[in-house]
């Protein structure tokens, strides 16, 4: 898939700006992977802003970093424009 600059630059900023995000870094061979980090990010306003404003995107994996009491993985899904 071709991303172009623009649509990568305009959904880190969106992304770095919503609440509860701590970090937000450019994956992948092409940069088309979008990994958030934070505590209590609202996944489901997160992906509608990015689909909104950017791109259509998916959810790809949710990884519990121990904030929630224990230190298992979550197999939900890291965030992708699409």
């Amino acid at each position: 898939m071709d991303i172009t600059k623009s649509c990568r630059m305009k959904a880190f900023t969106t992304a770095i700006a919503f609440s509860g995000v701590e970090t937000v870094a450019l994956k992948g061979n092409d940069k088309s992977l979008l990994e958030v980090t934070g505590d209590g990010i609202d996944l489901d306003a997160l992906i509608s802003l990015l689909s909104m404003n950017v791109a259509p995107v998916e959810l790809l994996r949710v990884i519990n970093l121990g904030g929630c009491g224990n230190n298992e993985d979550v197999e939900c899904n890291q965030i992708v424009a699409d």
